[in-house]
This record gives structure tokens, sequence and C-alpha cells, in this order.
């Protein structure tokens, strides 16, 4: 899928859909949170959530004293929807609107959050270019945190396949920049009473 299509689809979801209703919603988002925490990273340390357009995370990171937050997704509308419901806090968060393949920055981060925007991408071009991505904006040193849906949770998600993984997989697509240190299989209860397994896995990125 294009860039242009990807977007095109994810403007009309947030334009149509009330975010406390899709599937991946989470009033406050305590597995992300507590991966986060067992890092023990100063409050000024650099995080960006990508795809974390109008998830609660950011709101909660504030709440725990971080100071340097950044939080990308592909839909300006989501991003919006973010904005508008912390208002004054919002400008305490740098948004970004872009397709993660296009993504590029200077600034580096010590921790980088990703819930369920890489299980997206299907091509290994796509998912090399992730990885790379990843790999000059991360520190020596520093995280990556993917919650994908495993080998046993969905096949599709709004409207689109995805791509699921078991530990082994992850490990094999970034072995060559990162180390995986922990991973756990976790169950998330979606709005309308059904579950969803997502696998954790947290990396640093290798020197």
């Amino acid at each position: 899928m294009k860039s242009e299509q990807r977007q095109a689809h994810w403007e009309k979801i947030y334009q149509e859909k009330d975010t406390s209703q899709v599937s991946w919603f989470q009033a406050k988002p305590e597995q992300s949170l507590n991966w986060i925490k067992s890092v023990d990273l100063k409050a000024e340390d650099a995080i960006i959530d990508i795809g974390g357009g109008d998830s609660r995370l950011a709101d909660f990171l504030l709440l725990e004293g971080f100071t340097n937050l950044s939080v990308l997704d592909i839909s300006a509308k989501a991003l919006e929807n973010s904005q508008a419901r912390m208002a004054e806090k919002a400008r305490e968060v740098n948004w970004i609107c872009s397709d993660i393949l296009a993504f590029e920055t200077k600034q580096q981060f010590h921790f980088w959050h990703d819930r369920a925007a890489f299980h997206f991408l299907r091509e290994d071009n796509e998912i090399e270019r992730y990885v790379e991505t990843a790999a000059k904006a991360i520190i020596p040193g520093g995280f990556l945190l993917l919650a994908t849906f495993s080998d046993h949770g969905p096949k599709k998600c709004s409207g689109l396949e995805i791509r699921q993984y078991d530990e082994l997989q992850l490990i094999d697509r970034f072995n060559e920049h990162f180390s995986m240190i922990d991973h756990q299989r976790q169950l998330h209860p979606t709005p309308s009473g059904s579950e969803q397994e997502f696998l954790f896995a947290l990396f640093r990125r290798m020197a």
C-alpha cells in the first residue's frame, strides 16, 4: 500500500469512528507504561510514540514527569484529537504528522514505543526501512518496545491485513541493530468484549 493510500485510510478511520470504540483503545496504557518504567529513564530522556496519534500514552507520561515527548502518526485527525483532549498540556508534546517510512529526524531518542503500528507493514522492503529508521533514531544503548499481534492474534485490523509475529521472527527482523532483552504475550480486551493477543518485545540498540 502506498503512503497516500495509508494516510487516506487512517484519516477516514479517525474521522468516522469514536476513538474509544476502536479495537486498540486503552483508557490507560498500563502495559506500555510498565515497560517504559522498567528501564529507569530520566525525566528529560527523549521518548517517541510511533503510531500514537490518539493514544493516551503521552497524557500519562506527562503525569509521570517525562518532559521530552514526541508522538508520530500518519493521520492528522488522530493528532488533532489528542491535542484537543490534552488542551494546554498538548504544548508540552512534539507532534509529528508523517508516514513512519518517510520519517527523518536529526533528534535521537532514548525510548521508541510502537504499539500496533509495525504489524501493518507487510512488505519486506517496508519492514527493512522501518528497522533502519529506528536504528538511526535511537541512541546506542537506547530502547525499542514493539507490541505487535502475535501468531495467535488477529490477522486483520481496521480492514487491513497485518503481519503476525512470534518471538524468533521479531529477533530475526531486528538483530542487525538490536538485541531483545525481554518479551511477553499479553491479552488486550477490546471495547467490543473480544480479546487480542499482543506480543510485547523490548529491544536494546547495540553500539
